[in-house]
């Protein structure tokens, strides 16, 4: 379908149907992002970062039990 032509109809009660060649596709729709964190100061940015790095390597210290398949 790479550079195919899809048609949008929106109907008087809300509802959205896509049609390629004449039929209906089916299709969902994607939950928005959530919130962006503010920006960062230049005075900050160093700490930020090595906390940032602390927390990742903190997490992959993670060793499995040995009994684990």
């Amino acid at each position: 379908m790479r550079g195919a032509t899809v048609t949008l109809y929106e109907a008087f009660d809300g509802t959205v149907t896509l049609l390629y060649k004449r039929k209906p596709l089916q299709y969902s729709t994607c939950k928005r992002g959530g919130k962006v964190p503010a920006p960062v100061s230049e005075k900050s940015i160093n700490y930020v970062v090595n906390d940032t790095l602390k927390k990742q390597n903190q997490r992959m210290n993670y060793k499995p039990k040995p009994d684990h398949p």
